[in-house]
C-alpha cells in the first residue's frame, strides 16, 4: 500500500508520517474491499487538521475526568449475624461525583462506620460484586454520578448484597455454594482424537473461527456471581446450578473437541431437574449479566434439552402450556393451573374425571359455596362449584408464580 520506511532510534518524524500515510491509504478502503485513491488526500486532510485531541509532549493528553462533588443519599443493607438482626443505615453526604462506588464504601467505613463490612479488591474483583438499585455491579467499575439518576441535585442510592447467596455480614454473601455446584459440574475438559495442523510449534487441534468466536463469548464473563444473582429462580432454590454454571457447561458441550463420553454425561445435568429446567424466567439474565448472548445461550440449551425429552413431563407439556398463557399476555388466572396447562387434549380428557369435572359438579367437599362468581350465572360453569374467579389479575413476579407451579404441578 506504501513504501516501506527505515528508522532507527529518532524514528518519531519518520514513523508520524509512515503512519499517517498507511492509516489514509488502509481508510481509503470501502467495505467490498475496493481502494479509492482519490480518498486519500482527503483522509490525510482530516488527520492534520487542527485539532485539541492531540497535545503534551508525547502527542496525547489524558483528559481531566474530576467532577464536582454532589450531594448523595446512600443507603446500606445491614445485617449482624451475632443478633440475627437486618436493617439499613443511610447517610446524606457531599462525595465527588467521579468516585467509585467501591471508593465511596471505603470512605465511609474510615469517617463513618468502622464496622460496615464489603469485599475489598481491585477494580475488576469479582469477588466484589453487590447490588445497586437493582443492578449487579462491580462497585469498582461504576463511578457514584452513573450509578442512579441526579434529582434536583441529589444522587439516591441504594446498595445491598448480591441475592442467591447466603449473606454472611452486610454486604459480604458466601460463594462457596456457587463455588460447590461448580466443583459438582466437573467442568474441566475431556477431549476426543481429533484432526490437527502441522506447525512450526507442532501439531495444533484446528477449529474455525465462527465457533471459536462463539465459545469465547459465552464464556467471556466478568463475574461469576454476577450472572449467578442475575436469575431469578436462584434465590428459590438451592439446587439449581444456575446460570454462570449452565453457560459455561453448554459451551463446553458445544466444543468440538469434546470427548462423546463428556458431551453425555454434560446433556444429562443439563436435562436433569437442577439444570436449565429450573430456570423460570430468561429475560432477567438479559437484563443483567451478559445480556443478550448469555440470554441466547441458555435459550438454546433449553430447547435443545426440552427437543432431547421429547417435550414430555413438567416442562415440556405443563409449563410449556402454562408460560404461554402467562407470557403472552402479562396475567395469570387461576383456572390455568388446571385447566391450561394440561393443553387441549389433556383438558378434553380432564372433563368428566378429575378437578375440572369435580369443579363444574360443585364438588366442594368443604363447605364453600356453589356458586363463586356471578359469572356463573352467564357463562357457566364459570364460578361453580371451586372453580376459580375467570377475571385475571396483573402477574408481578413471573418466576414466583411458576416456581410455585413446577413444585405442585405433579399434584394435578
Amino acid at each position: 500500500m506504501v513504501d516501506r520506511v527505515d528508522c532507527d532510534v529518532d524514528y518519531d518524524k519518520i514513523s508520524q508520517v509512515w503512519a499517517e500515510e498507511s492509516l489514509a491509504s488502509m481508510a481509503a478502503v470501502d467495505g467490498e474491499g475496493l481502494f479509492h485513491e482519490e480518498m486519500v488526500q482527503a483522509i490525510k486532510d482530516s488527520i492534520s487538521s487542527d485539532s485539541t485531541g492531540a497535545s503534551g509532549e508525547d502527542g496525547f493528553t489524558v483528559p481531566d475526568l474530576k467532577s464536582e462533588s454532589i450531594r448523595a443519599e446512600i443507603s446500606i443493607f445491614r445485617y449482624d449475624p451475632s443478633s440475627s438482626t437486618t436493617g439499613k443505615d443511610t447517610w446524606i453526604c457531599a462525595l465527588p461525583g467521579h468516585m467509585s462506588i467501591l471508593e465511596v464504601l471505603r470512605t465511609l467505613k474510615n469517617t463513618q462506620d468502622g464496622s460496615l463490612t464489603f469485599r475489598d479488591g481491585n477494580v475488576d474483583d469479582p469477588t466484589t460484586a453487590i447490588t445497586i438499585n437493582g443492578r449487579h455491579v462491580l462497585p469498582g467499575n461504576l463511578r457514584l454520578d452513573l450509578a442512579a439518576p441526579i434529582r434536583d441535585d441529589v444522587i439516591s442510592i441504594k446498595i445491598e448484597p448480591l441475592n442467591g447467596f447466603e449473606v454472611i455480614r452486610d454486604l459480604v454473601v458466601d460463594h462457596w455454594a456457587l463455588e460447590t455446584k461448580r466443583e459438582m459440574s466437573k467442568p474441566w475438559m475431556a477431549t476426543v482424537t481429533r484432526k490437527g495442523l502441522s506447525t512450526p510449534q507442532g501439531a495444533l487441534g484446528s477449529m474455525t473461527p465462527l465457533i471459536a468466536s462463539e465459545l469465547h463469548s459465552i464464556t467471556d464473563i466478568h463475574s461469576y456471581p454476577i450472572l449467578h444473582s442475575s436469575s431469578d429462580a436462584t434465590s428459590h432454590s438451592e439446587e439449581y446450578l444456575g446460570p454462570s454454571i449452565l453457560s459455561h457447561m453448554w459451551a463446553r458441550r458445544n466444543d468440538p473437541r469434546i470427548s462423546p463420553t463428556k458431551k453425555n454425561e454434560i446433556e444429562a445435568l443439563l436435562d436433569s431437574s437442577i439444570g436449565i429446567k429450573a430456570e423460570t424466567d430468561l429475560s432477567s439474565i438479559r437484563r443483567q449479566g451478559k445480556g443478550a448472548i448469555i440470554h441466547d445461550a441458555l435459550l438454546n440449551c433449553k430447547t435443545s434439552t426440552l427437543a432431547r425429552t421429547g417435550y414430555n413431563g413438567r416442562h415440556g407439556k405443563h409449563v410449556w402450556w402454562y408460560a404461554v398463557t402467562v407470557k403472552s399476555s402479562g396475567k395469570v388466572n387461576d383456572t390455568v393451573l388446571h385447566r391450561q396447562v394440561l393443553g387441549p387434549i389433556g383438558l378434553i380428557g380432564n372433563l368428566f374425571s378429575g378437578v375440572t369435572a369435580r369443579m363444574v359438579l360443585g364438588f366442594t367437599r368443604n363447605g364453600g359455596k356453589m356458586i363463586n362468581d356471578i359469572l356463573a350465572l352467564i357463562a357457566p360453569p364459570a364460578g361453580l362449584g371451586k372453580m376459580p374467579r375467570q377475571f385475571n389479575s396483573s402477574v408481578k413476579n413471573h418466576h414466583e408464580v411458576v416456581a410455585i407451579f413446577n413444585e405442585m404441578d405433579g399434584r394435578f
